[in-house]
């Protein structure tokens, strides 16, 4: 999803569909997303290339002028990667495409690609950015258009931890280094995923129970099946296992 796009199939965008999806209507859906404190909203445009960022405190400017990744568009991206995270991407493209047009047109709009990218600020520092994109419209022929993404700093160390999901089909696509391999994911319940977010908040125990307004015996009921769920057997890994799976 860098300079080059994943996807090969034959453009086919009428006239009036252009018209609904136009430049200031998708920034007036960043410029609301993106009052949600800590996460960055912006747009990719597989058809015309280009970066649709709404705000120049963005993260994925990585401290560039909002101006300039407009004016570069996907070709951006090669400046706020090292060269081998560009080669990983590139190696990812033809997979992530089988991925896509191996499901009904109807199913590729429940994809979710999450990743950790790590990103070269303008400073020369290094971070590790959390990513999420998923088709946000597809064109007449069921090719992708335009990608909703969201950046957020990732609570991990190291890049990469790739995977695609289709929680409407409750699979999961893990990348091993040549293609994505399926495996059915279980879903979290709403009591669930709101223990993990008061987790996420390094909120103790008694915290949580007095939060939610819940008994210690159901607190530890759920975080249990937690733990079976994402196959983990801590706290920590559970906070870190839901976020690489985009659930919190």
């Amino acid at each position: 999803m860098v300079a080059d796009t994943i996807l090969r199939k034959e453009w086919n965008i009428s006239d009036t569909l252009k018209q609904q999806f136009s430049t200031k209507m998708l920034k007036t859906i960043l410029h609301a997303l993106n009052r949600m404190k800590g996460k960055s909203y912006f747009f990719i445009d597989h058809y015309y290339k280009e970066l649709i960022v709404d705000s120049d405190q963005s993260l994925i400017l990585c401290e560039y002028p909002k101006k300039l990744a407009l004016t570069e568009g996907l070709t951006f991206f090669e400046r706020i990667l090292k060269k081998e995270e560009l080669d990983w991407h590139k190696r990812l493209m033809r997979p992530m495409a089988d991925v896509f047009f191996g499901l009904d047109e109807n199913d590729r709009q429940n994809l979710t690609l999450l990743y950790d990218m790590p990103i070269l600020l303008k400073s020369g520092k290094e971070r590790v950015l959390h990513y999420k994109a998923t088709p946000f419209h597809l064109c007449d022929n069921g090719n992708l258009w335009l990608q909703l993404c969201c950046a957020s700093p990732s609570i991990s160390q190291s890049g990469h931890n790739v995977c695609i999901l289709n929680l409407e089909a409750d699979t999961r696509y893990d990348f091993n280094g040549t293609i994505f391999v399926p495996s059915k994911v279980s879903l979290l319940t709403a009591a669930e995923r709101e223990i993990l977010q008061l987790l996420l908040k390094n909120m103790q125990e008694t915290e949580i129970c007095d939060a939610l307004q819940i008994s210690k015996y159901k607190y530890h009921r759920i975080k249990n099946l937690i733990y079976k769920k994402l196959e983990v057997s801590t706290s920590v890994g559970a906070v870190h296992r839901a976020h690489q799976l985009g659930l919190i």
